[in-house]
């Protein structure tokens, strides 16, 4: 089981249900809310895909040793400047109203989402297998 944790496996697992379900969450705000609100929420998902796949293999490199001591802080940059990009992408998104900032933050939230939503289901079949044994 602590394979799965550590694979990219569950990353994949991770990215792809994001992706869907912020397509459902994109089809469902244009259908009951409105397509500014939709548009918030595809570019919230997207944003926030973009995010954790750039931060994830940043880590990942971190992480495997293939990064030098020193060129730690090259690593360090670029999270900076990711963060400062895409506080920029979603200032502009905002000022000039090109989404509403409610679907972006729900479009944002769709990665946190799946993370609980997938660790809840890991843990119940963990329990579910303790009980039948």
């Amino acid at each position: 089981m602590l394979d799965f944790w550590c694979s990219t496996q569950l990353i994949k697992k991770i990215q792809v249900s994001s992706l869907v379900l912020c397509l459902i969450l994109t089809i469902f705000g244009v259908i009951f809310v409105s397509v500014n609100f939709a548009l918030g929420i595809l570019a919230g998902g997207i944003i926030a895909s973009f995010n954790f796949y750039w931060l994830q293999t940043a880590l990942r490199k971190i992480f495997d040793q293939q990064v030098i001591f020193g060129h730690k802080a090259i690593y360090y940059a670029k999270y900076y400047l990711r963060l400062i990009i895409m506080g920029i992408f979603l200032y502009e998104l905002i000022v000039n109203k090109m989404v509403h900032p409610l679907g972006l933050i729900i479009g944002l939230s769709v990665i946190v989402i799946n993370i609980m939503v997938i660790a809840f289901t890991e843990l119940w079949k963990i329990v579910r297998t303790k009980e039948a044994t």
